[in-house]
């Protein structure tokens, strides 16, 4: 119960903060309501630097997320629902994406192979998810790369990398739409590959009944399934 009052009154702070309604409050503005929940101001320097955009804005759903992650509060089960549900852009992928993993178009690389260049880029973030250092891949881009994905992809990770991102552009051609408009969840880019390895090195094993239950949420959540086949 107190959890839940504490991050109450900050929500409400935080709300008050946003007179344009958009759901983003400047750093600056923050220091006083970080004091009220108890952290330090080494504390609060370093979780304004993770959290804040170039503008130094910082989305407070998803820091309520973080600060209060045991919270029943529905809108922070809301903000937990949508940073699951977040995609890359097409646009980001064939070009920023592609160069941190090392890649160009012609490249032969697969999604098995380049699963540690993905935790490498995340492993210092903090997940939304569980507040935990190591984050899934979209949580380490910003909202103009991720944001709530349009479509959802069904791939195999055998599949080379650069061939998936070439189909994915040749979708938005072949359609008329903007590479940047257009958001793919990719599992590899979307799990928190640094839980799935943790589960893996303590001899865990995810039951089918849950994996059925997370996927089937995402095809609901997203709506639109595209298949990539590789010949």
């Amino acid at each position: 119960m107190e959890t839940y009052l504490k991050m109450k009154t900050c929500l409400e702070q935080l709300q008050s903060l946003d007179e344009s309604g958009s759901g983003r409050v400047h750093i600056d503005l923050l220091s006083q309501i970080f004091q009220d929940v108890g952290l330090s101001e080494a504390e609060c320097v370093a979780l304004t630097n993770h959290w804040a955009d170039k503008e130094k804005q910082v989305d407070y759903m998803e820091l309520l997320v973080w600060l209060f992650p045991a919270s029943g509060n529905s809108q922070t089960q809301e903000a937990r629902a949508n940073a699951s549900k977040r995609g890359l852009s097409v646009a980001y992928l064939g070009s920023t994406f592609l160069s941190l993993m090392q890649l160009t178009l012609s490249s032969e690389d697969t999604v098995h192979q380049i699963e540690p260049r993905l935790r490498s880029c995340s492993a210092c973030k903090i997940c939304p998810r569980d507040g935990r250092r190591g984050a899934a891949f979209v949580d380490s881009c910003d909202d103009r790369h991720a944001c709530q994905a349009t479509a959802m992809l069904s791939y195999s990770w055998g599949y080379q990398v650069a061939v998936i991102v070439s189909s994915l552009q040749d979708y938005c051609q072949k359609n008329m739409l903007k590479h940047s408009d257009i958001f793919f969840w990719i599992c590899c880019v979307c799990i928190n590959q640094h839980r799935v390895r943790e589960q893996r090195r303590n001899g865990m094993v995810v039951p089918f009944e849950e994996f059925e239950a997370v996927f089937e949420g995402r095809v609901q959540g997203i709506g639109h399934v595209w298949r990539c086949f590789h010949h």
